[in-house]
């Protein structure tokens, strides 16, 4: 197979940060007009081969990531709002909200409201 150019290695490396071909082409500096770059960049041998030896550590964690995704999106769509916010509206403090809505609510970036307004 043949030797990934300089360029072809930055592409990889940015590629595996978010999985997306155009960005990761228009990050190493390819064109941004056109999708091409990177289906084409996607298309070569040596590149995909080199992404797919890449992800292949990361792909029991992905999978992982995405059931524990799941799972929380199930928890929240069919949980009920009491169990997170108190009777008056604000967050309720994490230790008041059970183990299944708190570690997605902090993930979410939710941040319970004081008495000064500032959030924590």
């Amino acid at each position: 197979m043949a030797e990934l150019t300089l360029r072809q290695r930055l592409f990889v490396a940015e590629y595996l940060k978010d999985l997306n071909a155009k960005h990761a082409a228009v990050r190493t500096g390819y064109s941004g007009k056109s999708r091409a770059n990177g289906n084409c960049l996607m298309a070569n041998e040596a590149v995909r081969a080199e992404i797919e030896r890449a992800l292949a550590p990361r792909l029991p964690e992905m999978e992982t990531s995405a059931e524990w995704v799941l799972v929380a999106i199930a928890d929240i769509a069919f949980g009920d709002v009491r169990d997170v916010f108190d009777d008056e509206g604000p967050l309720k403090t994490s230790r008041a909200i059970s183990l299944t809505f708190r570690r997605p609510a902090t993930e979410a970036g939710f941040r319970r409201a004081h008495p000064d307004g500032k959030a924590r």
